[in-house]
């Protein structure tokens, strides 16, 4: 994967799925928001991603792994959904796409993921790191990294605010499962607080 020219991946939050959120993260735009693309063409990255459904501002950093199908009694949290066709044949879940050089948009390469994971890490200014290792329907790799801003492009719902705290610097951040977050991933009740004196309280 080649993803350096990309400067900003944009992230969805679609409707649940078995009582699970569901995104949508674009690493490179497949509808021309990206000027690189539009110009030079490339790779370009989407995974969808499965998490706790009360979440709405961000996804958790960790290892997400490619489910082996999309059947609702195997979906899980912390996971991927692979690569799959819907809506007359476009290509979603987590997959690799490849536009042209030198054509407006014109989709050269494409490849559903179906084994493999993404590790993600959020650093302490919001920047996130995205490490991918996936295989793709016909038995070959698609691996790479990208490291860059995510722009949530969804509104969160109301009663659902998000917290910029003025929280002092060295202030630890954890979600209710014990892994570390970024500052800006705080949402009201969801996310645990652990501060320098080492006492934890849930923001509500």
């Amino acid at each position: 994967l080649d993803l350096a020219q990309i400067p900003t991946a944009r992230l969805y939050r679609m409707d649940d799925i078995a009582g699970l959120g569901r995104w949508t993260l674009d690493i490179g735009s497949r509808g021309g928001l990206d000027q690189s693309i539009v110009d030079n063409g490339g790779d370009i990255i989407r995974m969808e991603l499965l998490t706790d459904n009360a979440l709405y501002a961000d996804i958790p950093d960790g290892t997400y792994e490619v489910l082996p199908n999309r059947d609702e009694n195997s979906l899980v949290e912390g996971a991927l959904m692979p690569g799959y066709f819907y809506n007359g044949g476009e290509l979603t879940g987590t997959c690799y796409q490849h536009f042209a050089e030198g054509r407006y948009l014109v989709m050269d390469l494409l490849a559903p993921a179906v084994e493999g994971n993404v590790s993600i890490r959020t650093e302490t200014d919001g920047t996130k790191v995205f490490v991918m290792d996936f295989i793709d329907d016909a038995g070959y790799s698609i691996s790479g990294s990208w490291r860059g801003p995510v722009k949530l492009m969804t509104e969160v719902p109301e009663g659902i605010a998000t917290v910029e705290t003025d929280l002092e610097a060295d202030t630890q951040l954890y979600d209710l499962y014990g892994r570390r977050m970024g500052r800006h991933t705080l949402q009201r009740g969801i996310q645990l607080v652990q501060t320098k004196d080492g006492i934890r309280k849930v923001l509500r």
